[in-house]
């Protein structure tokens, strides 16, 4: 294939992750036939195959196959959770595939490609007064019209939009920090990230996604200064997130949102946003107890969850507890859970062979996916699971000790 062709399908793939899901899934089964096409690719990828994460992430997938075997789930529902772990499978081939630096930019530049088409969509769509993908309009948002203000969202939902304008606006500045741009570049990318901010904190609403920007920022500061950036980080968050409160209309809806949930919750009523999501939480540390070993198998969540609490057609009646962590456990007991942390470990490890830049944006990436994963499906979810997995893929490759390059 001609190396142009290549390098255009695999930015394809990068730019489909924050604008289209649908294209995502087309690329993503492109890069993969394309890794298992190339002779190349085929012939690194004994070396890809020595990795602890690819065994790990294949052992994950398998307990989810053997849990198929039990519960009450229907076949459409469990090959419908069977679809969620996918991202599990490409992975050793992604990484084989991605094993030039030509290719790694390539899919990265895609990236900042489909963010800028997502932003530039947003601004276009708010300076014309397109409807948008998502409208909010609840109770809080009537009883508090100054807090409100419409999310300025088309391709993807707010929180995968805000999500990976997280990850491009932690990939400029940490460039800043470890001095990767030249002079020129550097006003043009400090004017990309005002954008970019502005478009997160004041034009798309959803706390989730703008939480992630933060903890990306920690995550930054951490690794330019160590344990002493716990505390550095902490004394930033504790101006800007007033400082936000008081300047981002958004950003305070979202936290009088979080507010009045917890308020909510705190008198008995689950039946909000945060309080639907607590309320998943306990109830499924029940169904872990209940079922520590085998779990109730593939797909079942939602019958276990319905027979345990009654629910059934209100927010409560849940088919997914919103954190991974605790889905794994219900489906497959307690090794669900401790494989992905494990897989994540590994992952870590494996980035810990990188060079700095490279390692940041692995760790970053893969701290991001963990925390969200705590209240959000972000490893069972198509767009973040696919997507972080594909831009994990690039950054894996490099780390290998004796990479085949004869």
């Amino acid at each position: 294939m001609p190396p142009a062709l290549l390098y255009t399908l695999i930015g394809l793939a990068g730019a489909s992750i924050p604008t289209s899901t649908a294209l995502l899934n087309l690329m993503s089964a492109v890069l993969l036939v394309l890794g298992l096409a190339e002779a190349e690719s085929r012939r690194r990828l004994a070396d890809v195959m020595r990795m602890p994460v690819v065994w790990v992430g294949l052992t994950l997938a398998t307990l989810v196959v053997i849990g198929c075997f039990w519960g009450p789930a229907s076949t459409p529902e469990v090959l419908r959770e069977l679809g969620k772990f996918r991202w599990l499978l490409p992975l050793p081939v992604w990484v084989a595939l991605l094993h030039t630096p030509e290719r790694q930019k390539a899919l990265a530049w895609g990236l900042g490609a489909g963010v800028a088409i997502a932003v530039g969509a947003s601004y276009l769509g708010a300076a014309l007064g397109w409807p948008t993908r998502h409208q909010i309009h609840d109770q809080l948002a009537v009883a508090n019209p100054e807090a409100y203000r419409q999310s300025w969202v088309y391709l993807q939902a707010h929180i995968y939009h805000n999500y990976f304008v997280g990850m491009v606006l932690y990939l400029i500045a940490a460039g800043f920090l470890l001095k990767r741009w030249s002079p020129r570049m550097r006003p043009w990318l400090m004017l990309a990230a005002a954008i970019l901010l502005v478009n997160a904190f004041w034009m798309v609403q959803g706390r989730s996604g703008q939480i992630l920007i933060l903890v990306l920022a920690m995550v930054l500061i951490v690794q330019r200064f160590a344990w002493r950036g716990l505390l550095i980080g902490a004394l930033c968050l504790a101006v800007l997130v007033p400082a936000l409160y008081v300047a981002a209309p958004g950003f305070r809806y979202g936290v009088v949102r979080a507010a009045n949930d917890l308020d909510q919750f705190a008198q008995g009523n689950a039946n909000t946003s945060i309080g639907a999501r607590l309320d998943f939480h306990r109830n499924s540390v029940k169904l872990m107890a209940e079922h520590p070993w085998l779990g109730v198998g593939t797909g079942s969540y939602r019958h276990a969850y319905q027979a345990l609490t009654g629910y059934r057609d209100s927010l409560l009646a849940s088919h997914n507890p919103h954190n991974d962590y605790l889905r794994l456990g219900v489906e497959h007991g307690i090794a669900g859970p401790l494989l992905l942390i494990l897989w994540l470990v590994a992952a870590w490890r494996q980035l810990g062979k990188a060079e700095t830049y490279p390692r940041w944006l692995g760790q970053a990436l893969l701290a991001s996916m963990a925390i969200a994963s705590l209240g959000n499906s972000f490893f069972t979810d198509n767009v973040t699971s696919i997507g972080a997995t594909m831009l994990l893929s690039a950054l894996l490759y490099p780390t290998l000790r004796k990479p085949h390059d004869g």
